[in-house]
């Protein structure tokens, strides 16, 4: 009923004639203001049904999270449409631009324009490339199957043991990545025509629009921010390949000169913290409070609490009730669920929730505060109009978790909370090593 509401009472924007377009700005506000509040209605519904898929992944409630995306299509494109009807561009307000802007480039919605049938693929191929990452599992020879997480993650983080790393690195690319490849092929095909009929050259085009920025300048600007980089990263790389092939034997190593990936700590090699205790050149006690927190008695819950004193004591909010009664923060026993860490924003001003299947260990705890990190966020902007509530870009969204988890991980503030017995003054000196990897 509000969708039929909301259209039918700005009936005049519907036939309005494209070569007189609207110009009253107070009227372009107040009809922003009836999308803002239409808006958070329908996102709401969309992310409650996409949040139902990924913490209990069925048919039923994949066929849900489907139907409710093509619901919000359907509202995204039809507000894209009235909203045109207006002359935004060339309003004097930058902020009612702005928003306009944010109404009318609907991405991937924007193949529904082209074909209701394609958007439907889209959305399709997406949750089924989901369901297959959340229930992959690679199974050994006694047919003992390993999902990612927590297993194969572990094994990963903990063995040093060469055949059992490349087992399991080996055994999820070819169970995962197999089956997803041509659904990603295609998934890839489809994000290219939405971001075409969305007035991109591609997919790729689209998302650098988002740092506001020209294509060749974002570039640019990645390719100075590379070399920038490089040459510490090569002494880090070269370091560490020599401590790995100390462990390992130089026979693992290709002559090309990398890294093996199953031999860095993690599934994709993104962070290297893991095998630290091969690497690390000084003689002090590791960093890694893992051991502490379970000598503890951590659990989940405690990494939560900690983690909400942290923000608290820089003066940040605490969390609101429906975070504490509605987030996932393990793994349940009994049901499917996507356990790659996310915080979630509801756009209904009140619930914001993390979705996590937690282990208690240090990279954890970390991560926890990550996503707290975005929680904090969206609760400082939830007041703001809905085409306001995101990061200021993408990449920014995550230096905000980022910045928050890699102070959490201080030596001295993990001595402050008790998992760290010593912080001398050069510890950190000693450790930032660890932050590198």
């Amino acid at each position: 009923m509000f969708l039929v509401v909301f259209f039918c009472y700005f009936a005049l924007l519907c036939t309005q004639s494209t070569a007189s377009l609207l110009t009253d700005e107070d009227d372009a506000m107040a009809w922003y203001e009836r999308f803002n509040l239409e808006a958070q209605e329908v996102w709401y519904q969309s992310t409650e049904a996409s949040w139902t898929y990924a913490t209990n992944i069925t048919s039923q409630t994949q066929d849900a999270k489907i139907n409710a995306s093509l619901v919000e299509a359907d509202f995204n494109l039809k507000a894209a449409a009235n909203a045109s009807k207006f002359a935004w561009k060339n309003f004097r307000n930058a902020t009612l631009r702005r928003l306009f802007n944010t109404v009318t480039d609907v991405g991937s919605d924007a193949l529904g324009r082209k074909s209701k049938d394609k958007l439907l693929q889209l959305r399709s191929l997406e949750a089924e490339m989901e369901k297959i990452y959340s229930k992959g599992k690679v199974c050994n020879n006694t047919n003992t199957c390993f999902p990612l997480n927590p297993d194969l993650t572990n094994i990963l983080a903990t063995s040093r043991n060469h055949d059992d790393l490349l087992w399991a690195w080996k055994g999820w690319r070819n169970n995962v990545g197999r089956a997803e490849k041509e659904k990603f092929t295609e998934f890839v095909k489809l994000l290219n025509e939405a971001s075409v009929e969305n007035g991109y050259k591609n997919a790729a085009e689209d998302w650098i629009s988002s740092y506001e920025m020209p294509v060749e300048s974002f570039k640019q600007l990645v390719t100075t921010l590379y070399f920038e980089l490089k040459p510490l990263y090569e002494q880090l790389h070269t370091y560490v390949r020599k401590k790995l092939m100390v462990k390992y034997g130089e026979d693992k190593f290709p002559k090309t000169r990398h890294i093996p990936a199953h031999l860095t700590g993690n599934m994709w090699a993104q962070t290297w913290s893991n095998v630290l205790d091969l690497v690390q050149p000084y003689n002090k006690t590791s960093v890694d409070v893992t051991p502490s927190m379970k000598a503890k008695g951590y659990n989940a819950m405690k990494m939560f609490n900690i983690s909400e004193e942290f923000f608290t004591s820089l003066g940040l909010k605490k969390m609101p009730a429906k975070f504490w009664e509605k987030s996932l923060i393990t793994k349940p026993a009994n049901r499917s669920v996507v356990c790659h860490a996310s915080a979630w924003d509801f756009y209904n001003q009140a619930d914001f929730r993390i979705k996590m299947c937690t282990v208690v260990n240090m990279e954890d705890l970390i991560t926890v505060h990550h996503e707290m990190g975005h929680v904090q966020y969206y609760l400082q902007y939830k007041d703001l109009p809905v085409g306001f509530r995101r990061g200021a870009n993408p990449g920014f969204h995550e230096a905000v978790g980022d910045v928050l988890a890699l102070s959490a991980s201080t030596p001295s503030h993990l001595k402050e909370i008790g998992l760290l017995d010593n912080a001398d003054e050069d510890y950190g000196l000693c450790c930032h090593l660890s932050h590198l990897m």
